[in-house]
């Protein structure tokens, strides 16, 4: 069963540990997005680590790992908590109809 987490801009959906791409850098931090506007950030708490793996056409996915129950933090949403698994990391997208162009939410 799919388990979807919603964060503010961010969308958090469970995929089996066999489909993260081969090649995922952990990297090194507990951010796993930053407000552009207000400098607010989604962190992570607990035992998770974020994974990033760049595609051939140098789009960047990114991903959770949560070895255990793990919470999702900010400053300006409720906190929720991240049952232990694998998720890929979706960010908000919306389009601009006077541009004719989409672009990424950031809170």
């Amino acid at each position: 069963m799919n388990t979807l987490l919603r964060h503010g801009d961010l969308l958090l959906s469970s995929i089996a540990k066999t489909d993260l791409p081969k090649g995922s850098k952990s990297l090194k931090t507990d951010v796993l997005a930053e407000g552009e506007a207000t400098g607010h950030m989604h962190r992570l708490v607990g035992n998770a680590q974020i994974l990033e793996f760049k595609t051939e056409n140098g789009t960047v996915e990114k991903f959770v790992e949560a070895k255990q129950e793990s919470e999702l933090v900010h400053e300006e949403h409720n906190t929720i908590q991240i049952p232990k698994g694998v998720y890929k990391v979706v960010q908000e997208r919306e389009f601009d109809v006077i541009d004719e162009m989409a672009r990424d939410v950031y809170d």
